[in-house]
């Protein structure tokens, strides 16, 4: 019988909250606007979400080892570099893609549960998750190809919170789209500087996605494009009262990504070096993903008093 933690890793279910605290921001970004929530509707976006973050996490295990990538791989951390179960012989390939199979069918079965409540056009939402996490690792390979990065921006950005805005909403807002967007550019940071400790190893399997394509040197000054470009649209939607004032709570976690970026710049080229780097950038992400959350809460709760 296997124990929880070990399933735990296996799904790499730390990373699950990149996909939890989106539908949240997506649910609370609808109660500001609309005053209210159904929880219920709420409840079944949150387990499709998460199912399907399960199938592109086992599948993607499942074909970086049929690539190679995961059993050459001599920096893999909590990070990157899959659950090394595989490798390890302690779960076979096989066991991985039944349960990708299975995490979609259960994504797939939520959202129709969910487009009788909230219209047929909910399945678009469940639809272009399950495709974007399969097709990342699986066939077109999108990740091998330079444009998984941007998959992953607009899968955990934009596709899941405007996701989540419209089933409580039933439209989709300018202000739902323009704030997922730095959630988008955070999370593809996320994958992105976790790529550069699997350079040498994707490189030699041409699993060719921005990093390898660019090289180590070229590839930083994206690193800071993307988490720089995060904080300068939440300043613009403040600045032009998209979203409340309060929401320049999110530039508290400025310092972390500071810490990203100076660590990214001193130790891109060394692999053990670079993981405060990794670290900073997913809590940047975590932190600016839960702070706009909770500010759109409260501007909620306060709306009714």
């Amino acid at each position: 019988m296997k124990t929880l933690k070990f399933w735990f890793k296996a799904f790499r279910a730390h990373f699950f909250p990149a996909s939890i605290i989106p539908v949240f921001l997506g649910t609370f970004l609808a109660g500001y606007e609309k005053g209210d929530i159904n929880w219920l509707y709420f409840a079944l976006v949150l387990i499709s979400a998460l199912a399907c973050h399960s199938g592109s996490n086992l599948i993607n295990d499942y074909y970086d080892h049929f690539i190679g990538t995961d059993e050459i791989n001599e920096n893999r951390t909590v990070f990157n570099g899959g659950s090394g179960y595989i490798q390890g012989k302690l779960l076979p390939p096989e066991k991985f893609k039944s349960l990708a199979l299975i995490s979609y069918v259960i994504s797939f079965a939520a959202g129709l549960i969910l487009s009788f409540f909230s219209g047929s056009f909910v399945l678009f939402f469940t639809i272009a998750g399950i495709a974007a996490g399969y097709s990342y690792s699986g066939y077109p390979f999108f990740g091998c190809r330079g444009i998984g990065e941007l998959l992953v921006g607009l899968s955990f950005g934009p596709l899941i919170v405007t996701g989540a805005f419209f089933v409580q909403a039933g439209y989709i807002s300018s202000t739902a789209v323009i704030s997922s967007i730095p959630v988008g550019l955070l999370i593809a940071a996320v994958l992105y500087i976790n790529q550069f400790p699997d350079y040498e190893a994707d490189g030699l399997c041409g699993k060719r996605n921005l990093v390898v394509r660019l090289g180590l040197n070229r590839a930083l000054p994206l690193f800071y494009a993307l988490v720089l470009g995060a904080y300068s649209i939440v300043a613009a939607e403040i600045i032009l009262k998209m979203i409340p004032v309060s929401a320049v709570a999110v530039f508290l976690t400025l310092p972390l990504a500071v810490g990203a970026m100076i660590t990214a710049k001193n130790y891109y080229f060394c692999p053990k070096k670079l993981l405060p780097a990794s670290m900073f950038t997913v809590m940047t992400h975590l932190g600016l993903m839960l702070l706009l959350t909770v500010v759109f809460a409260l501007e909620m709760l306060a709306g009714k008093k």
